[in-house]
């Protein structure tokens, strides 16, 4: 069971910031295809898949954030990329889209990082 769990939970991440990328990139652009409802829909269902796999692996392992700091890490950097890539998404501006847009991404590689090497300091 677990490795179906992982394997949901990282296919879950690549469509995750893959979708992020590909939404910013409408809204930088103004694309009709960013305003579409599935493509509002979709990330949510799939980041609510992510989480949820999330959870049961730390269940499934008893790796708990109040136990193991890199998990506490990158519960609150998931908490920062959500901020950030919601203001990406809504801001007006281009150039703010672009700031907060390169700050979620960052702040994602910083989970990934830290989920590699298990540690909130990853290197």
């Amino acid at each position: 069971m677990y490795m179906i769990a992982k394997h949901i939970h990282l296919t879950t991440i690549a469509l995750s910031i893959a979708g992020f990328l590909l939404r910013l990139l409408w809204r930088v652009t103004a694309s009709p295809w960013a305003d579409k409802k599935l493509v509002k829909v979709l990330p949510h269902v799939n980041d609510s898949i992510l989480l949820v796999s999330g959870i049961y692996l730390a269940w499934l392992l008893q790796q708990y954030p109040w136990a193991h700091a890199w998990l506490a890490a990158k519960v609150i950097a998931l908490l920062l990329y959500i901020y950030l890539g919601a203001k990406a998404l809504k801001s007006a501006e281009n150039s703010r889209k672009l700031v907060y847009g390169v700050a979620a991404v960052l702040t994602f590689a910083y989970m990934v990082l830290v989920a590699l090497n298990k540690s909130p300091l990853f290197f």
